[in-house]
């Protein structure tokens, strides 16, 4: 009976250090990376990344892609994929949303390139400049409106933030 008893003991140590490893890694501030490899791409700024035997969804911080159903979306979705299956990536987690998913840099590390930034130079993402405290987000869809490039050949693209709004009736 000794050795059930400490056993159980042990568990429930681990599970009460997972526990607390987990609370503080969703406070505010809270700064965390590993390299894993995208196992798909959900849309152009979600995907699901392997990292220890379990899928992490992942979405790109400072961006937001066009919706489904919005123009662009399927393009956003397939330059994702066409960069992030050529190999490893490493993901930079800024912190996790209200539902658990990290938000985070994605950086392909074969090719050093930050995903988040390339799509905003490629012209499909929009910088979310709402939750963005980075600037250089800005000058890089800035640089992509002036080139027309993506959805910026588009008079007036429609941003996702207000296709929501559209399509929920407010």
């Amino acid at each position: 009976m000794g050795v059930l008893n400490f056993i159980k003991n042990v568990v429930f140590v681990l599970l009460l250090i997972s526990f607390f490893s987990f609370t503080a890694s969703a406070e505010p501030g809270f700064s965390h990376s590993f390299n894993g490899t995208v196992l798909d791409v959900l849309e152009g700024d979600l995907l699901s990344v392997l990292h220890k035997g379990k899928r992490v969804k992942v979405r790109l911080a400072d961006v937001d892609c066009p919706e489904e159903g919005q123009a662009f979306s399927n393009e956003a979705k397939k330059f994702s994929m066409m960069l992030v299956y050529a190999g490893p990536v490493r993901v930079n987690v800024k912190e996790l949303d209200r539902r658990g998913q990290a938000v985070a840099e994605v950086i392909l590390m074969d090719q050093s390139l930050n995903l988040n930034r390339e799509l905003i130079k490629a012209g499909l993402a929009w910088w979310s400049w709402k939750t963005s405290d980075d600037v250089s987000y800005g000058d890089l869809e800035e640089a992509a409106r002036e080139m027309r490039v993506g959805l910026w050949v588009a008079e007036a693209p429609i941003p996702p933030w207000e296709y929501h709004l559209k399509k929920d009736g407010h």
